[in-house]
């Protein structure tokens, strides 16, 4: 792995590859560079990526709700040639302290249900299956919302 690595709060100008990012890895569930936009700019959130040598190699969106006692991993993404490098590891270490800076009990996320390699990375960090979500992406494919008490 590259000594150059970066995480970063996401800007404007980062919008159009995270767009890329997301489309090569999200196919029909990619956010529009609308939808990045906003979620750079007005959403109440947390929009980090992770810059290797000057690329953008990941990003993740933590959604923050008031008075709701979770953190949600909103989207999180590693670009293929990236993987297995401790990246998405980085991330999630990053939520948990978001979280816990926020007085957050829990942090969430929801993961494609045949999305095996996922599944096993959330489960070997502490996440636990908490509920099937029938239909929760575009192409009707059902979801695992998984969670980690903090």
């Amino acid at each position: 792995m590259s000594d150059k690595i970066v995480l970063r709060n996401a800007i404007l100008t980062d919008s159009h590859k995270i767009c890329q990012l997301e489309t090569n890895n999200f196919a029909l569930d990619a956010f529009s560079q609308r939808q990045i936009k906003y979620l750079i700019t007005k959403a109440k959130s947390f929009f980090v990526i992770v810059e290797v040598d000057n690329s953008i190699a990941a990003s993740m969106v933590l959604l923050n709700r008031k008075n709701v006692g979770n953190l949600r991993v909103y989207s999180i993404v590693v670009d293929e040639k990236f993987r297995g490098q401790g990246i998405a590891r980085k991330l999630l270490d990053y939520a948990v302290v978001m979280a816990i800076k926020l007085n957050k009990k829990s942090l969430s996320l929801e993961v494609r249900i045949n999305n095996t390699n996922a599944i096993v990375f959330y489960e070997k960090y502490g996440f636990k299956k908490t509920t099937v979500l029938k239909s929760y992406y575009k192409d009707e494919t059902d979801a695992w919302q998984m969670k980690i008490a903090l």
